[in-house]
């Protein structure tokens, strides 16, 4: 049953008699009403069945002086109305329809914005069709469970709207955790979390968004696909723990930030022609990523890809810089080009067992552990490198062939355990730490200068003799200690 009545009447004290489950249309006379919510919250409790509500030219607005002495904790409604639907509103107020329990629709074709917690916690909200918005707010639809279908096409949108208002605000369907599907094609900025935990949104079109910020996606474990053509901005931890995430599209980013698709575990294909920069942790434990083609990437920050044990290809003819464990457990890396490196930072390729390497032209300083356990090394080249440090290559048991003629400092353990180990040029060599070649039973070709002892570089003996004027050298010919007349 529908029943018409006067907002005039309402506020004169009558209530009209209804079931539960009627429509009920309030419409103003002529000019449109303006009601304040608390006007509002004072009629419609008044109501005590559940009904389905219609307002015509009238445009409910919140008072600042009650949002500054926090009373707006829930709707004016309460928890009666079923649906709300209205021509002519065309923003939602703050808290408008906040925790109204019952609520399962809105149709509010000329709304063009919404206010904060304008409908956040609507546990049983499902559809809302909004086709003219161009802002939503902050906390708008948070915690509405149960949403699954969201409409704002925006196709016959007003184009002289100023773009920096073409948003949706942070939170803004945080924890909608049945919302499937939505379609923004004017949006721009999504702003922090507005997604966050909408754990079965499955598709995303969002052709103009140029801004993703941080969180904007994070925990959207059903989403597929994202497809971003416009943006140029994708901040931290944007994407994190999409579990089902398997191909994105960025061309236009320059930079990935902290974390942006961390825990994406079933990520395989990321195209990313412009990005420059890959920040701290960006893909770490994307265990199904195979291959990386990013032409233009200089720099790649510390455990950017750690754990992405199906990375096989990394195409990066610009990278200049590594970061401490980049690469750390991509254990099935085959090939990655760091020709322009300059230093390969403590546990670079940590545990890259499949690594393929012959010329590194440009390096300079390999630190601790860079390439422990990289068992596919065969024959290095090196003709910069000054410093090899601890362990740098320890456990590499195929290396056959080192060839560093510029090296001065040769670390602890260095080559432990590299027994395939025929050639290591280190002529100009200064410094050898402790059991450089330990648990190597010998190098048939080892070019060192003549004050090293050969055989004695061999053992493991933190205890033996060192030159004091050369801390870092442990093993020096006996006939070098007694011309020098240092004493053991």
């Amino acid at each position: 049953m529908n029943i018409r009545i006067s907002f005039n009447d309402l506020q004169r004290g009558f209530i009209p008699s209804y079931e539960e489950g009627d429509t009920i249309t309030v419409f103003a006379k002529g000019n449109i009403v303006v009601p304040e919510l608390s006007e509002v919250k004072m009629i419609f409790s008044l109501f005590n069945k559940p009904y389905h509500l219609i307002f015509e030219n009238i445009r409910p607005v919140y008072n600042f002086e009650f949002e500054r002495k926090g009373l707006y904790k829930s709707s004016p409604f309460g928890d009666m109305i079923l649906s709300f639907s209205s021509p002519d509103l065309n923003f939602i107020a703050h808290s408008l329809f906040m925790n109204c329990s019952n609520l399962a629709e809105l149709w509010l074709p000329s709304v063009v914005l919404t206010h904060p917690n304008a409908a956040s916690g609507c546990k049983k909200l499902e559809k809302v069709y909004m086709p003219k918005v161009i802002h939503i707010s902050y906390n708008t639809f948070e915690e509405c469970e149960i949403l699954r279908e969201f409409i704002m096409p925006c196709e016959d949108m007003d184009e002289t709207v100023s773009d920096d208002i073409r948003s949706i605000y942070s939170s803004a369907f945080k924890n909608c955790l049945n919302l499937r599907k939505i379609y923004l094609p004017q949006v721009k900025v999504i702003d922090v979390g507005a997604f966050e935990n909408c754990i079965n949104l499955t598709e995303v079109y969002a052709p103009l968004a140029e801004y993703i910020d941080p969180g904007a996606f994070e925990r959207c474990c059903g989403l597929e696909r994202i497809e971003l053509p416009s943006a140029k901005y994708i901040g931290a931890y944007a994407f994190r723990n999409c579990f089902r995430l398997k191909s994105v599209n960025v061309p236009l980013v320059k930079e990935l930030h902290e974390r942006t698709f961390s825990e994406c575990i079933l990520l395989e294909n990321v195209k990313m022609d412009s990005v420059e920069n890959i920040e701290e942790s960006v893909f770490e434990d994307c265990q199904n990523l195979r291959e990386i083609n990013a032409p233009l990437l200089e720099s790649v920050g510390k455990r950017a890809f750690m754990d992405c044990d199906n990375l096989e290809k990394v195409i990066s003819p610009k990278l200049e810089n590594l970061q401490v464990e980049s690469l750390y457990g991509c254990s099935q890396l085959k090939e990655i080009n760091i020709s322009n490196v300059k230093v390969i930072p403590s546990r670079a390729f940590y545990y890259c067992m499949n690594l393929h390497l012959e010329e590194l032209p440009s390096v300079e300083k390999i630190h601790t552990y860079a390439f422990y356990s990289c068992y596919k090394l065969k024959n290095l080249f090196m003709p910069k490198l000054k410093l090899l440090g601890n362990h740098a290559l320890s456990k590499c048991t195929g290396l056959e062939i080192v060839d560093m003629p510029s090296v001065e400092t040769i670390g602890k353990k260095a080559f432990y355990d590299c027994d395939e180990i025929e050639t290591v040029n280190a002529s100009n060599v200064k410094n050898i730490g402790y059991g450089a070649f330990h648990w190597v039973s010998w190098v048939d070709n080892l070019i060192i200068p003549e004050i090293f002892d050969n055989e004695l570089m061999f053992d493991w003996d933190p205890d033996g003799w060192q030159d004091p004027r050369h801390p870092f050298v442990s093993y020096v010919k006996e006939e070098y200690r007694e011309a020098k007349g240092v004493k053991k």
